[in-house]
């Protein structure tokens, strides 16, 4: 993540980040934090512009490894590193003209970040216990553009309460924790709709795909599949269906639902 400045006034202080004393809160607004805008006449800037914990590890290539998070003012650049292990992770809020960063979340709502509440983030840290980068912003980006009307109209409707474990789950999980969940707590009905489920793009597209060969191949070896397929076909005749068979195209009987539930049985 990086700042260019067009000055080089850069706030006093370099700072080795230890655990700051006290507790709680008191602590929590003890963290570092470095704070930079952009104004008319320049780019104005506070808190700690220097600030490392942990240890790095050198590669031949240049590139570190080991277990740290650091930033670096140099008066005109803002450099935001952490490990790729995230132990010791940095939170950020920045716009077009303001960044801020810190270790504590406290300290950067203290420096005035907004507290607008994100519930799919939110989400992600209670379930996982730690946040997925932008993972969680992209997907909710990802979900606003598709549904955009434009003069061609949108290109598609997506319904993320269909993820796993719905509304309460994450937005954005790992592939371990899908196939945790289709293994173990998944109803048939989402087994059912990975029959249909096609790689579209990124790099675990086809890890993510076996997954789903994976598990609706195991259901299929289930003695009594049919039986299950035939119930969940006949609650939804049930509760979607109007009672007219000339009318539901969809639910009745011969309907698109049922040759639906043919091919993919």
């Amino acid at each position: 993540m990086f700042l260019t400045a067009p000055d080089e006034r850069t706030p006093k202080g370099v700072r080795h980040w230890a655990d700051a004393e006290g507790a709680g809160r008191d602590r929590a607004l003890a963290a570092p934090w470095f704070h930079a805008v952009r104004g008319r006449a320049g780019v104005d800037v506070s808190g700690d512009a220097d600030v490392f914990r942990g240890h790095r590890i050198p590669h031949g290539d240049g590139t570190p490894d080991g277990v740290f998070a650091e930033w670096k003012w140099d008066g005109r650049r803002l450099r935001v590193r952490n490990d790729r292990y995230g132990v010791h992770p940095l939170f950020y809020y920045a716009t077009a003209n303001e960044i801020a960063v810190s270790t504590s979340v406290a300290r950067l709502l203290a420096g005035g970040a907004p507290a607008d509440f994100d519930g799919d983030a939110i989400a992600v840290f209670l379930r996982l216990g730690f946040f997925v980068g932008e993972d969680t912003r992209a997907a909710q980006n990802l979900i606003a553009a598709m549904t955009q009307p434009s003069a061609e109209g949108m290109i598609t409707s997506l319904d993320a309460r269909l993820r796993p474990d719905g509304e309460k789950g994450p937005l954005v999980a790992p592939l371990a924790a899908y196939e945790s969940y289709y293994h173990d707590r998944a109803q048939l009905w989402e087994i059912h709709a990975l029959t249909r489920a096609r790689p579209i793009s990124g790099p675990l597209q086809e890890p993510y795909h076996e997954i789903a060969l994976k598990t609706w191949r195991g259901v299929g070896q289930q003695p009594d599949l049919f039986a299950k397929i035939d119930n969940m076909l006949e609650r939804i005749q049930r509760e979607r269906g109007s009672g007219n068979e000339l009318l539901d195209f969809k639910t009745g009987t011969g309907g698109m639902i049922e040759a639906e539930f043919l091919v993919q049985a």
